[in-house]
């Protein structure tokens, strides 16, 4: 059995199969079953490259199927991890998509969105 840490990039490779052949239900169990693979202590960048990734797969597909509130907040959680790791093209991706979103839709952007930015903004570059 692999240890929790090393869990992740195996289902990011999974979660990426998933979402290429449309097996929503396997996208689903894979974030129901998070406890058991989400490392409990980041400490690696090699790991929070992969949170990065796996919480914009998971944005993205909450979005696409209308959970806005989930969207975004994974959105923003792999920005968070990304800019961690001062990769702030990758950070600035995923806020991308949820501007993306609310372009794409005429829609105003929440202002609780807007102050999880402000506060993912202020807390790392001070």
């Amino acid at each position: 059995m692999r240890p929790q840490n090393e869990k992740l990039p195996v289902v990011n490779d999974l979660l990426d199969i998933y979402i290429r052949l449309g097996d929503e239900l396997g996208v689903v169990d894979i974030f129901r079953s998070e406890s058991s693979f989400l490392p409990t202590n980041v400490g690696t960048p090699n790991q929070c490259t992969h949170l990065g990734l796996y919480f914009r797969a998971k944005g993205n597909f909450y979005i696409e199927k209308g959970d806005l509130d989930m969207g975004c907040a994974s959105l923003l959680e792999s920005a968070m991890y990304y800019k961690k790791m001062m990769k702030l093209e990758e950070a600035i991706k995923s806020i991308g998509y949820i501007f993306e979103y609310y372009t794409a839709n005429k829609e105003n952007l929440p202002f609780g969105i807007l102050q999880k930015m402000e506060i993912l903004y202020t807390v790392h570059n001070t």
